[in-house]
C-alpha cells in the first residue's frame, strides 16, 4: 500500500483536531462542573435531569409556601394568645363586678378597665400580617373586619389555602366571624295573664263560656263581647270595632278568635249550654299581678327548656284546695307548690330533673295566669366586642342584677362561649403548625434525595476529568511533536 505525503498530512491533522475537540470538551466540563454539556451527550440522562429539575423547583416552592403559611400561623397564634389572656382578665373583672357588695363607684371603675381591654381586643381582631393583609377578613384581605365595638363583621367566610406539598394544602387564616362571634345565651321571663270572663245571663240560661287558651302574654287587647240572638240562634262577637257573627246550631261551639278575625286576641274559647236571648259574655284583659324573678343564675351555665308556672286559685271546698302553682317543662317534668306571696322556690329540690335554679314568686296572680322562664340561645351570633361593651355599660348603669339577662350571670356564660371559640381556633392553628413542620421534613427529605440524584446524573467527577484532561493534553502534545518530525520526511531532502 502506498502512502502519499498528503495522506500523512491529512491523517495527522484530523487526529490533532479530534484530540483538540476532546480536550476542549473536557476543559468545558471542568469549568462548568457538569459532565453533560448538551442533551446529545446522554439523551436519557438529559430527560431525567429536566424532570428532576422541575420537581426540585416545585419542592423549593413548597418550602417557600410552607414558610409563608407558618409565618401567618405564628402571627395568628400570638394574636389568639393575647386575646385569651385579655378575656381571662375580663372574666375576673366580671366576676368581681357581679358581686353585690360593690359600690356603684367600684362598678364604674371595673367597667372602665373592661372597656379598655375590649378596645385592645378589637385592635387584635384587626391585626395585619407581614404583607399588610388583614388576618381575620377571609378573602377580603384589604377590608378591616371590625370597624367599631358594636359594628358587624365586614369580611367574608373565605379561608385561604396554601399548597405546601404535592396534594397538601394548609389553611392560612380564619374568618373573624368564626373566631370572635358566638350565639348569645339569655334568660327570658314572660307573663301570660288569663283573660277575665264576665257574664250577663237570663234566669233560665245555662250558657257557659270558657277560655281554653290564650297566647297573648301580658299584652292588652280590646274587650270582646259575645251576645246571643235567640231568633237566629247565633252569637255576635265584637270588640267595638270589628264584628263577626257565628251560628250556634251545634253546641258546644269551639272558636279560635284570631283565626275568626286577626283583630281579635289570640285566644280559643268554648261556648256551651242553652243560652237565653240577649245573654252576654265579655272577655277582658287579665288582672293578675303575679311576678317571677331570679335569685341567682350564675350556677346555671347550660340552657334549659321553657318552664311554665300555671296558677290555680284557691278552692273553698269541699275539699278545700290551697292556691298553688303547677310547674312543668317541655320534657314532661312536673311539680306543684302551694303559693304564698314572696316565696322562694328551688326548682331542683322540687324535681331533680329541673335546673338548679332559685326563683321568687310574688304578687297576686289570677286563676289561669302562666309565668314562664327559659334559658336559650339567641341567633344570629353576636360579636364578643358588643357583648362585652353591653356588659360594661350595664355595670355603669347598675343593671347587672339577677333578672338583668344577659348582663347578669349569663354574661359569664357568653364570655366562656367566646373564649371557647378562641381556644378552639388556637388548637386548629397549633395543628396546622404541626402539619407544616411535618411537611417541611418531608419536603426537605425529597429535596435532598432529588438533589443527590441530580448530582449523580449531571455533576462531574473532577478526579476522573482532570486525569483525563492531563492525558488528553499529553496526547495532543505528542501528536503535534510527531507531526513536526513526520512533515520533514520528504524525498527531496535526500537528493
Amino acid at each position: 500500500m502506498r502512502i502519499s505525503t498528503s495522506q500523512i498530512f491529512d491523517q495527522n491533522l484530523t487526529a490533532m483536531l479530534n484530540q483538540q475537540s476532546d480536550l476542549s470538551k473536557t476543559q468545558l466540563q471542568v469549568s462548568t462542573g457538569k459532565k453533560i454539556l448538551n442533551p446529545s451527550d446522554d439523551p436519557a440522562a438529559s430527560v431525567q435531569i429536566l424532570n428532576l429539575q422541575r420537581e426540585f423547583s416545585l419542592s423549593e416552592q413548597y418550602i417557600a409556601n410552607a414558610t409563608k403559611a407558618e409565618n401567618k400561623q405564628v402571627i395568628e397564634e400570638g394574636v389568639l394568645q393575647s386575646a385569651t389572656d385579655m378575656l381571662q382578665r375580663i372574666r375576673e373583672l366580671a366576676v368581681q363586678g357581679l358581686n353585690a357588695s360593690n359600690t356603684q363607684s367600684d362598678k364604674k371603675a371595673i367597667a372602665t378597665e373592661i372597656q379598655q381591654l375590649n378596645e385592645q381586643l378589637l385592635a387584635l381582631a384587626n391585626t395585619r400580617d407581614s404583607n399588610g393583609d388583614y388576618l381575620f377578613s377571609g378573602f377580603q384581605s384589604n377590608t378591616q373586619p371590625y370597624q367599631t365595638l358594636v359594628g358587624d363583621y365586614q369580611g367574608d367566610e373565605g379561608q385561604r389555602n396554601i399548597k405546601i406539598g404535592a396534594g397538601v394544602f394548609i389553611e392560612s387564616n380564619d374568618p373573624g366571624n368564626q373566631v370572635f362571634e358566638a350565639p348569645l345565651i339569655s334568660t327570658t321571663m314572660t307573663t301570660t295573664l288569663a283573660p277575665v270572663v264576665t257574664d250577663a245571663l237570663g234566669v233560665t240560661s245555662t250558657a257557659t263560656l270558657s277560655v281554653d287558651s290564650y297566647t297573648g302574654g301580658a299584652n292588652t287587647f280590646s274587650a270582646v263581647s259575645f251576645t246571643y240572638d235567640l231568633a237566629n240562634n247565633e252569637y255576635t262577637i265584637t270588640d267595638g270595632t270589628t264584628t263577626e257573627v257565628v251560628s250556634y246550631a251545634t253546641p258546644p261551639l269551639n272558636i279560635d278568635l284570631a283565626t275568626l278575625n286577626p283583630a281579635f286576641p289570640p285566644a280559643t274559647v268554648t261556648l256551651a249550654g242553652t243560652p237565653d236571648d240577649t245573654d252576654r259574655f265579655t272577655i277582658a284583659n287579665g288582672t293578675g299581678t303575679g311576678q317571677l324573678s331570679v335569685n341567682d343564675i350564675t350556677g346555671v351555665s347550660e340552657t334549659f327548656p321553657q318552664i311554665s308556672f300555671t296558677f290555680n286559685d284557691a278552692v273553698v271546698g269541699p275539699p278545700a284546695i290551697a292556691a298553688n302553682y303547677v310547674i312543668s317543662d317541655s320534657n314532661g317534668n312536673t311539680a306543684s307548690v302551694d303559693y304564698s306571696d314572696g316565696m322562694t322556690v328551688n326548682l331542683s329540690s322540687l324535681n331533680p330533673d329541673f335546673p338548679r335554679l332559685e326563683i321568687n314568686l310574688s304578687g297576686s296572680p289570677a286563676d289561669g295566669d302562666v309565668l314562664t322562664i327559659e334559658k336559650n340561645v339567641t341567633e344570629p351570633s353576636q360579636t364578643l366586642f358588643k357583648t362585652i361593651n353591653n356588659f360594661a355599660n350595664a355595670l355603669i348603669n347598675n343593671a347587672v342584677g339577677a333578672n338583668d339577662s344577659p348582663n347578669n350571670g349569663d354574661f359569664l356564660t357568653n364570655l366562656s362561649a367566646a373564649l371557647t371559640n378562641i381556644v378552639d381556633t388556637r388548637a386548629k392553628v397549633g395543628g396546622r403548625l404541626n402539619a407544616i413542620e411535618q411537611q417541611n421534613q418531608i419536603n426537605d427529605g425529597l429535596s435532598f434525595n432529588m438533589e443527590k440524584t441530580l448530582s449523580e446524573l449531571q455533576d462531574l467527577d473532577y478526579a476522573e476529568a482532570i486525569s483525563r484532561l492531563s492525558l488528553q493534553t499529553t496526547g495532543l502534545q505528542a501528536a503535534q511533536q510527531s507531526f513536526v518530525r513526520v512533515q520533514g520526511l520528504s524525498l527531496f531532502n535526500f537528493l
